[in-house]
């Protein structure tokens, strides 16, 4: 592994385990956060959080212990967790798509036991996912196994790689259209609304108006960076599933640079949240102010102790 590629993961790695362990103390010890869209958004956190603090010990331990059958369950975890991470996006980006495009019925529809059983199902599928290779890793022929190899990277490619990545895209830019003829229906009704009654107190509306914009541009920054990360994974698997160029392979696209590239998918997810989730973004500021406030006092306290002592 280059040396800049092995730094680089190292690092992402660590922003994954800070950014998304913020992201689930926040959510855990915030009242205020409790919430069905926060529910999916921690089940999020979590299996990025898994990502930062599983790849790279497993990724030693492929390296240590030696035999297809090591090498393939190792993988096989490898991508349990950043298909965890895939699935929980597909269900946050369901979520919002609910809440954009039927407002009056979201509670309605994303009742609490409905948000529990998908956050279970984004869960379950990878581990299915993971537990597959079992069928056919013991078989003692070569030519079952590189079939079922086969089989299983078109599986993996075509309905937890590229399905994902279309469905997620074509949400999003319906939601992005969505919240944008709202937005411009919004700011008629305003002007109009401004021109009859001058003195209306127009504030809900306006911060209704940002928050759905917040909202799209939320989702659409998340999935953009999901299928930005993805890409070369996918011409990876569509490259090993056609036989093609093992040398383009090796060169442009080893298993180091997707793995870098997926870990940075989980690393960012939440910082997205800090910036744009208006929720989060206050119990973050608050969070980092009280710390401050409480070692200023601190600081105080002792300074004013050894001024009494020196007295």
């Amino acid at each position: 592994m280059a040396s800049w590629i092995l730094v680089l993961t190292y690092f992402l790695s660590v922003s994954s385990l800070f950014g998304n362990g913020m992201v689930i103390y926040l959510m855990a010890k915030r009242k205020r956060l409790h919430s069905s869209a926060n529910a999916f958004i921690t089940s999020l956190a979590v299996a990025d959080f898994c990502v930062g603090l599983f790849i790279i010990p497993s990724s030693h331990a492929r390296n240590i212990f030696s035999g297809y059958q090591n090498l393939r369950m190792f993988s096989s975890f490898q991508y349990f967790l950043f298909y965890s991470s895939a699935c929980n996006l597909c269900v946050v980006t369901a979520d919002r798509f609910v809440a954009l495009t039927l407002p009056l019925r979201y509670v309605a529809v994303m009742t609490w036991s409905r948000v529990y059983r998908l956050i279970l199902t984004a869960w379950i599928i990878p581990l299915i996912v993971y537990l597959l290779p079992l069928a056919w890793i013991f078989s003692s022929s070569p030519e079952t196994k590189n079939i079922c190899e086969k089989f299983f990277i078109a599986f993996l490619l075509t309905l937890l790689e590229f399905l994902p990545c279309v469905i997620m895209v074509a949400a999003t830019v319906r939601l992005f259209r969505i919240s944008c003829g709202f937005s411009r229906q919004t700011m008629f009704l305003l002007s109009q609304l401004k021109f009859n009654h001058p003195n209306l107190n127009v504030k809900g509306l306006k911060k209704h108006r940002h928050r759905n914009m917040a909202s799209a541009k939320l989702i659409s920054l998340v999935v953009g960076l999901f299928v930005l990360c993805y890409v070369i994974e996918m011409v990876a698997s569509l490259l090993r599933l056609l036989n093609l160029s093992k040398q383009m392979r090796s060169s442009y696209f080893t298993k180091e640079l997707r793995f870098l590239f997926l870990i940075a998918n989980s690393a960012v997810n939440p910082l997205v949240y800090a910036f744009l989730k208006k929720d989060i973004q206050t119990e973050v500021k608050r969070f980092f102010c009280r710390h401050r406030h409480r070692v200023v006092n601190k600081s105080v306290a002792e300074l004013q102790k050894d001024a009494g002592s020196a007295a």
